[in-house]
């Protein structure tokens, strides 16, 4: 508990966890298989629901729409399957099919669909808050981290303040690890990005910060930024 009331501030919980991954890091991978099971399920394509009852359905795109406004989610999610089978470089598909999968709490699905998404459309803002999201509720912190930047790159109002190379090197084989410094160097980006339009509450920075304190267990600030954004 107090660790989680001190956050950033307790380096030496920082340094232990650092320390550890390191060790893991310098064994036999394949001695760790939860390890590496986990980063091939993460980087998984999307596997659809065999048997899809919307196969026959016009227009699933639409349909899949309309199904979820009404709040009929698991049948939205199907028509988006059927649509992105359909036609595989659907954007708005793989979109509505990730943020549905999330919002349904199937986040392995939802990152799958999420990461189809982006390579049709890399600067695709909706999409990438949406898999920052859905890494933090895999444990992905670093993953999380990676593309709350990308979002920062993605949008034209805010791309000027993200350097072109990230300050903290790449680590592949810890890449769902989140070092302090990654995570530091990532709010700072979005503390600057809050502080750019100081008469302006942008609910989608408030909604990247609550996911950045969210990840360093500060979550009394997590929820204040949540607040902001729902009452932007």
């Amino acid at each position: 508990q107090d660790q989680e009331e001190e956050g950033l501030d307790d380096d030496g919980f920082w340094s232990r966890l650092e320390q550890t991954w390191a060790g893991i890091a310098k064994e036999d991978p394949f001695s760790h298989p939860w390890l590496t099971e986990y980063e091939k399920e993460q980087q998984q394509e999307y596997k659809f629901v065999e048997d899809n009852p919307m196969t026959g359905i016009e227009n699933p795109l639409e349909e899949g729409l309309n199904r979820l406004k009404k709040g009929d989610l698991p049948a939205a999610v199907l028509l988006f399957e059927v649509e992105v089978q359909q036609h595989p470089d659907s954007i708005e598909g793989w979109q509505y099919l990730g943020s549905s999968q999330a919002h349904n709490e199937q986040e392995v699905s939802a990152i799958a669909a999420l990461e189809r998404c982006l390579q049709l459309d890399p600067g695709n803002l909706s999409a990438l808050q949406a898999l920052a999201v859905s890494y933090t509720n895999e444990s992905s912190q670093s993953k999380a981290c990676q593309t709350l930047r990308r979002w920062l790159q993605a949008n034209p109002k805010y791309s000027s303040l993200v350097p072109q190379k990230p300050n903290i090197p790449q680590k592949p084989f810890m890449y769902s690890f989140m070092s302090k410094e990654e995570h530091e160097e990532i709010t700072s980006l979005y503390l600057r990005a809050a502080q750019s339009f100081p008469d302006e509450i942008d609910s989608d920075i408030q909604i990247g910060l609550g996911v950045l304190f969210n990840l360093s267990n500060e979550y009394d600030k997590a929820v204040d930024c949540f607040t902001a954004a729902l009452q932007s």
